[in-house]
């Protein structure tokens, strides 16, 4: 019988060579060995450990910028030869290195610090404020240094509003900002850990946590606590901001610092086995701010 007899509907397949078929069946050719390495439940998922950061060195301070004798202090008249500044457009002197060593009085103008001059920001315990319109650095503006960092707080607050037309007459770099051609250097006192983990649940009307690490955090400083609930959204969570009140370090066996707030908190922040809250310090000695 002839094959297409043999299928009764006139078709007729055929063999291939190569594919093994007798009576014109084809087979599978054989699997290939795999080259690669394939992603199996068992090597699906690993646990890592995540390394502390590096403690960074406290070493006794040197070579402090604002402790240079041949200074000139911003708040005496024979450094700008008449008045001292307390609004409009400012221009330090050329070729001075100028001294702020307390609050200056008024909302200044552009402030401006010549390529050849160096405006300084000391230390004052109450602080130092520092208002103007803006700041243009062709020369140098000086807040410490990385062998003396600024232990007290100096505060620089930019003024302005968006004009209406800025996006066609585009305002100059300095305009509520600071523009810089020559050099900025800015060093606070530096605090370890700025992030920690919750040691122990928080609970709604605790006015005290505690951390896994020390951090040596100051009275009034703010800090946040993250979340821990399952949603966390603008419009419903669980984020929180409170201040510090005071900090003891090593309060309990194992434990890094137990910081105590000036209030209570007002949510719930999870620490166990699997997962803990995380804390963040917000503060900071340097702060560049808009009015």
């Amino acid at each position: 019988r002839d094959q297409a007899g043999a299928m009764g509907g006139g078709s007729m397949v055929t063999g291939s060579p190569g594919r093994g078929g007798q009576g014109g069946v084809p087979h599978p050719s054989p699997t290939p060995t795999p080259t690669i390495s394939y992603i199996t439940a068992d090597t699906a998922n690993e646990v890592i450990l995540i390394p502390d950061p590096p403690t960074p060195l406290f070493e006794e301070r040197s070579n402090c910028p604002h402790e240079d004798e041949a200074l000139l202090d911003w708040h005496s008249s024979s450094t700008w030869s008449g008045n001292i500044p307390i609004s409009g457009h400012v221009t330090l002197p050329s070729n001075t290195r100028v001294i702020v060593r307390q609050s200056v009085i008024g909302i200044l103008g552009t402030v401006t610090i010549p390529s050849s001059s160096e405006l300084i920001f000391g230390e004052d315990a109450t602080g130092i404020t520092f208002d103007a319109y803006g700041i243009d650095v062709q020369g140098m503006l000086t807040v410490g240094s990385e062998t003396c960092r600024i232990e007290t707080p100096v505060i620089i607050t930019l003024h302005g509003d968006r004009p209406d037309d800025a996006v066609t007459n585009v305002p100059a770099p300095s305009f509520k900002g600071i523009s810089v051609t020559g050099q900025l250097s800015m060093h606070g006192k530096r605090f370890y850990r700025t992030w920690a983990r919750l040691a122990l649940t928080v609970e709604p009307g605790d006015d005290v946590i505690v951390l896994q690490h020390n951090a040596n955090w100051m009275p009034g400083q703010q800090i946040v606590l993250v979340t821990t609930a399952m949603k966390d959204s603008r419009e419903w969570h669980r984020n929180e901001v409170a201040s510090v009140k005071y900090v003891v370090q090593n309060p309990f066996p194992g434990v890094g610092a137990a910081v105590y707030l000036e209030a209570p908190v007002s949510f719930q922040h999870l620490a166990n086995g699997s997962y803990q809250g995380e804390v963040g310090l917000l503060a900071r000695q340097i702060k560049i701010q808009g009015n």
